[in-house]
């Protein structure tokens, strides 16, 4: 079955985000976020009512990889604020003037470009991915082993 769908599949172990090196990145980088939001209102006890703000940030982030933010991506519209709700901005305001069999459409179209915006993005991070591996590999010096050298051989 799996090769009919030209899957490949992988064993992984669960729960642990070390298995995958960029949900490591990911909880890195909102650790680093909590962390500067400690230093900012000094009470670090506090960090599980600030993570839904520091996940929102993260999600709503423009990322170079992809060339846009994981909200996009999912949903496929850029994330309204809160505050856009209060304070009229002009992307609101254009939102609120289209009838609800226009917006309707309107949605429709974004869900159908969301595929397009997918593709776009897993092309963006291919791109980014060769690019960061040429950079790691010109600072890694090639080691060329002759018959009969001493090397050490780790048994796993």
């Amino acid at each position: 079955m799996l090769t009919r769908l030209a899957v490949k599949h992988r064993f992984t172990t669960m729960y642990k985000p070390s298995t995958n090196g960029l949900v490591e990145r990911t909880n890195r980088t909102l650790c680093s976020m909590l962390a500067k939001e400690a230093e900012v209102h000094v009470n670090i006890c506090d960090w599980d009512l600030k993570i839904h703000h520091v996940v929102w940030v993260y999600n709503t982030t423009y990322k170079i990889a992809t060339g846009y933010s994981p909200f996009h991506l999912t949903y496929g519209m850029k994330a309204l604020l809160p505050i856009e709700l209060e304070v009229m901005t002009l992307r609101t305001a254009t939102m609120m003037r289209l009838l609800l069999d226009g917006s309707q459409r309107h949605r429709l179209l974004q869900l159908n470009e969301l595929d397009e915006l997918q593709l776009k993005a897993h092309q963006s991070i291919e791109v980014a991915q060769v690019q960061q591996k040429k950079a790691f590999d010109k600072k890694v010096k090639k080691k060329e082993f002759e018959e009969d050298d001493l090397v050490m051989m780790f048994n796993a």
